[in-house]
C-alpha cells in the first residue's frame, strides 16, 4: 500500500500536469496572453450574474463590465515588408503594451491573428472609452520612443459595455460583436 507522502506527491504532480494542460488550452502560445477560449471562459466568470468574486481574499461586487476590441492597423503590410518574425515580435509588443495598460483584475487576450480583446472589470462604457484613449496614447508614446528598425503599429479600438442598453446582461459574444463593429467604425 502506498504511503500518504507518496500519494500526496502523486496528487501534486497530477495537479501540475493539469495546470500545464489548462495553460496550453487557454493561453496564446506566441504572446502568453489568454486565447479566445481562455478569454471567453474568464469573461463568462465575471458576467455570470455579475456576482461577487473573491480576488486576493477580498470580496468585489461586479456591477459593470466593458469590452475593448483592438485591431492592429495595416498588420499585413508589416508581415509583407519585414517578414513574419517581425510580425510575431509586433504581436508580442502589442500584447505587452495592452497588458501593461490595465489592472491585474482586468483580462487581456489575443482574439485571433492581429486582434486583441480586453475585459475591464467594474468599468462602464465611459470608463471603457477613457481606457481606450489611454491605450491609444500609450501606443503613440511607445512609437515615438521607438529605436528598432521596424515600427510599432498603431491600433484601432472599439468599446462595448454591459448596461449600455436596457435588458438582460448580454453574452460575451454579443459584447465582442458590438465592440468589433465599433472598432471598424473607429478605423474610418
Amino acid at each position: 500500500m502506498p504511503s500518504i507522502q507518496h500519494l500526496t506527491k502523486q496528487i501534486r504532480q497530477q495537479r501540475k500536469k493539469i495546470s500545464h494542460l489548462q495553460n496550453l488550452v487557454e493561453r496564446d502560445e506566441l504572446t502568453g496572453l489568454l486565447n479566445r477560449v481562455g478569454f471567453v471562459k474568464r469573461a463568462n466568470e465575471y458576467l455570470g450574474g455579475m456576482k461577487k468574486i473573491n480576488r486576493h481574499h477580498r470580496k468585489l461586487e461586479i456591477s459593470n463590465f466593458t469590452i475593448l476590441f483592438i485591431d492592429i492597423d495595416k498588420f499585413k503590410s508589416i508581415n509583407d515588408r519585414w517578414g513574419h518574425d517581425v510580425g510575431d515580435s509586433c504581436l508580442k509588443e502589442v500584447g505587452d503594451v495592452l497588458e501593461q495598460s490595465v489592472r491585474d483584475l482586468d483580462i487581456v487576450g489575443r482574439w485571433s491573428g492581429d486582434e486583441f480583446v480586453i475585459g475591464l472589470v467594474g468599468a462602464d462604457y465611459e470608463n471603457g472609452q477613457m481606457k481606450a484613449e489611454y491605450i491609444l496614447q500609450r501606443f503613440e508614446k511607445a512609437r515615438a520612443k521607438r529605436r528598432k528598425k521596424y515600427p510599432l503599429p498603431s491600433v484601432s479600438i472599439g468599446v462595448s459595455a454591459v448596461g449600455e442598453r436596457k435588458g438582460p446582461v448580454p453574452s460575451v459574444g454579443a459584447l465582442i460583436k458590438r465592440a468589433d463593429r465599433r472598432m471598424y467604425q473607429a478605423k474610418g
